[in-house]
């Protein structure tokens, strides 16, 4: 029956770690993802720019 209490433990702490690593990894899609958008609308005003010469 310790085991069993040790083992939840063990597969509790390794959930929230999972958590952590999860949102650590959502957020730098956020970051990179918005990287993007941002790189994609200035390549799209530099195109403009380049069409109206």
């Amino acid at each position: 029956m310790h085991e069993a209490v040790e083992l939840k433990q063990q597969l509790q702490t390794e959930h929230e770690q999972a958590l952590v690593a999860l949102h650590t990894k959502q957020k730098e899609i956020n970051q990179l993802q918005k990287a993007w958008v941002q790189t994609d609308q200035e390549h799209e005003e530099a195109v403009h720019l380049l069409e109206v010469q």
